[in-house]
């Protein structure tokens, strides 16, 4: 049976690592970031430090993704795969290749390319990855959003995607995140002049607070 767990390797400068168990076999996944082990902790208790906030959201975004390969595997009858094999596609999917749209091919009135887009512009490669990984987590519920317009992010679709995102994202915090970049990306398009839309009047993002923890 197919079984992941989050690790920091103290060894390997408190790196973060994801080690993937089939059939009695391992294989490790490095994921690019450094953390100790309390921090690891708390991302995975649902209560991140302040400064943890966007990684955590990113440990949730993958959960979710290495859950949908594993359906995937049963699917295809493939649960006696090699770890190694595992291990690549989840490399795949977590870290594959971007879907990059020339900017001659972008129409603006669209809310998927848009999002792209506005994502790739951004200079920090840890904050770029943060926006992409929204816009997965939405293509992974709206098989269609492609296709939608600003317009079509309403807020009903917006309260059908947290619902979404609380069966594998059970911290509001972390789903917060997501919602946030949303809000980024419209309020610019609303800058540009492209769109008027503006859902978040009414639907409100309300963080909720993190338990205390004695020293």
């Amino acid at each position: 049976m197919l079984t992941y767990k989050f690790y920091v390797n103290t060894p390997k400068n408190n790196a973060l690592m994801l080690r993937i168990t089939n059939n009695r076999k391992k294989s490790e996944l490095a994921l690019g970031f450094h953390i100790n082990k309390e921090e690891l902790a708390g991302i995975l208790s649902g209560s991140p430090s302040r400064k943890n906030q966007q990684l955590a959201s990113l440990v949730s975004i993958w959960q979710g993704k290495i859950e949908e390969v594993k359906i995937d595997l049963v699917k295809d009858q493939k649960t006696k795969e090699d770890p190694k094999v595992i291990k690549d596609i989840i490399q795949t999917v977590l870290f594959g290749k971007k879907e990059l749209v020339a900017p001659q091919s972008i129409d603006n009135s669209l809310f998927a390319p848009y999002f792209l887009d506005f994502s790739e512009r951004k200079g920090n490669k840890r904050t770029r990855d943060i926006y992409l990984a929204t816009l997965s987590r939405m293509k992974t519920y709206d098989t269609q959003l492609n296709e939608r317009h600003f317009e079509d992010i309403t807020i009903r679709w917006l309260t059908d995607f947290d619902g979404f995102l609380s069966k594998t994202s059970p911290s509001q915090n972390a789903r917060n995140i997501h919602f946030r970049n949303i809000r980024t990306v419209i309020n610019a398009a609303i800058d540009d002049g492209l769109t008027s839309h503006y859902p978040f009047r009414r639907f409100k993002i309300r963080p909720t607070p993190t338990k205390k923890r004695s020293l």
